[in-house]
């Protein structure tokens, strides 16, 4: 064993490896941010290749600010991979990613771009939860073999600041000239919704990972996200006569409902996933329409069943048996837990639902925000009154650019929405695209005179 005394610690300007230092550097735009990444990245592998070195070169520009699922589509456009877990390295020296990928990767080259001020650490994200970009951001710049390069086109984010990093700072155009055969763009800020208006048991069709980009799946802890994609794989698994992984959530949901009728001992998935799911697949089947999120995979050409929705018609019962639970007719409507939570307060009617406060639904921890956004939805396309001033704007299914904007004037419920008149409103919130209009609209369709 060699002893601590055997070994001879260097100075990092002695040691025989070099590699240049991190550098922020400025271009115009994203586009041209880009277009320089593309272009350095592709320099030095050329620079690398002539030296005779016969280890494949890569590179990487990670994205601040833009989804998983806004990348895959700009990669597919460029003809550029991104990190997504199955990524062939074999297939690019070039890849694309987001700063959540990275963990596990290395480059020659790493690229940050888009470091503004705003976006780095995003500007509506509540300061409890800095520690996570951080933790991704470090682990970004660390994957970085060879050169590490920041990189922005406006106001630096206030956390790269180049004097208390201890780093030097430059414009894209004084290292490395654009590949004027590029052509490169910006990615979209994308939709990542669609509403569909087919028949239910396409909904029951999907697999674990393609119902949690349902919006009946938000609220589902990470860990049991994994394990539903784990035990809903596309394919089942019967063993012994019994079934440990299944095709479709239909079908677990079938032979949940069974057990539960049969009382069965033991789990699906596991204690607390168990409850999790079912209610979740119970609001999914109970005859609501979905708004179903397009994964990632439908654009590498992989695409949804036409059928996978759930029918916006009220439904005398779904294919398990429940009662519908959506409808303009008079029914109660939404999860079995609002249904229950209604009843409690003796509303049997969707119409009367005026008289419940909804601090009933704020203060029960069993209700999804995503159950009271298609609750309030009803309430909005059927002109049902619910004029109550502590509803959360969250409930109103805005775009999240509204929901931000309105969020950095304190603006959470309808009630601090109203309290001063539509032009006031106007002038204090920052951003001029918002459709304030719709908010009004909408508030307006709940009862408020605004």
């Amino acid at each position: 064993m060699m002893e601590k005394s055997d070994l001879d610690i260097l100075d990092p300007e002695f040691s025989n490896r070099s590699s240049p230092e991190p550098i922020i550097l400025e271009a115009s735009s994203l586009s041209d941010e880009i277009s320089y990444a593309v272009s350095l990245i592709n320099e030095n592998a050329s620079n690398h290749y002539k030296s005779n070195s016969s280890r494949e070169y890569s590179g990487c520009i990670v994205f601040c600010g833009f989804s998983m699922f806004e990348l895959t589509y700009f990669g597919k456009e460029n003809n550029i991979p991104v990190l997504d877990g199955t990524t062939s390295f074999k297939s690019s020296q070039i890849f694309f990613s987001d700063l959540e990928q990275m963990k596990g990767y290395e480059f020659d080259t790493v690229v940050v771009v888009n470091c503004q001020r705003s976006v780095f650490p995003p500007n509506d994200m509540p300061e409890t939860e800095f520690f996570r970009v951080t933790s991704q951001m470090y682990v970004a710049m660390t994957r970085a073999r060879t050169q590490l390069v920041i990189s922005h086109h406006g106001d630096l984010s206030d956390w790269m600041d180049p004097s208390k990093l201890g780093i030097d700072s430059f414009f894209w155009n004084d290292v490395v000239e654009i590949d004027p055969t590029l052509g490169l763009s910006a990615p979209a800020h994308l939709s990542e919704v669609y509403e569909t208006q087919n028949e239910t048991e396409g909904l029951r069709d999907l697999n674990g990972k393609k119902f949690l980009y349902t919006t009946f799946a938000i609220g589902l802890p990470i860990d049991i996200q994994n394990q539903l994609i784990q035990a809903v794989d596309g394919v089942g698994l019967t063993r012994e006569r019994v079934r440990r992984k299944w095709k479709t959530v239909g079908q677990l949901y079938d032979d949940m409902l069974a057990a539960e009728e049969h009382g069965r001992v033991g789990y699906f998935v596991g204690r607390k996933a168990d409850t999790q799911i079912q209610d979740v697949l119970s609001v999914a089947f109970s005859g609501e329409r979905a708004v179903i999120k397009k994964p990632v995979s439908e654009i590498s050409g992989e695409t949804i069943s036409k059928s996978a929705s759930v029918a916006s018609k009220p439904r005398g019962s779904t294919s398990t048996g429940k009662p519908a639970s959506v409808s303009s007719q008079g029914q109660m409507v939404a999860s079995d837990t609002v249904q229950k939570l209604l009843k409690k307060h003796g509303i049997k009617k969707i119409q009367r639902i005026g008289k419940v406060d909804p601090f009933v639904f704020l203060s029960d921890p069993r209700v999804r925000t995503n159950e009271m956004v298609l609750l309030v939805s009803l309430l909005i396309e059927n002109d049902i009154k619910w004029p109550k001033a502590n509803i959360p704007l969250r409930w109103l299914n805005l775009d999240k650019k509204t929901y931000t904007a309105l969020d950095s004037v304190r603006i959470h419920t309808i009630g601090d929405l109203i309290i001063g008149t539509f032009s006031d409103l106007t002038n204090r919130v920052p951003h001029s695209d918002v459709d304030l209009n719709l908010v009004r609209q909408r508030v307006g369709k709940l009862g408020f005179n605004w």
